[in-house]
């Protein structure tokens, strides 16, 4: 599976991850595959104050959304 995310992303594939699980076990899990910034994350919850204006902008800032 790695290779096949690190052949993606060499091409400009941008991984979203989208999970209901807990942040730090998708985190772990898309790190371990090779996901590059495995940092961005967000949780369902901090999904829910973001305002319908600025939604599209705020995914786009994030690579991981955990609870969801």
């Amino acid at each position: 599976i790695q290779n096949t995310i690190q052949f993606f992303q060499e091409r400009g594939v941008h991984i979203h991850i989208i999970s209901g699980d807990h942040p730090e076990t998708v985190q772990a899990v898309a790190f371990a595959a090779g996901v590059d910034h495995t940092e961005r994350m967000v949780t369902g919850k901090e999904i829910a104050t973001w305002s319908e204006e600025t939604f599209d902008a705020q995914t786009q800032q994030y690579t991981i959304f955990a609870r969801i």
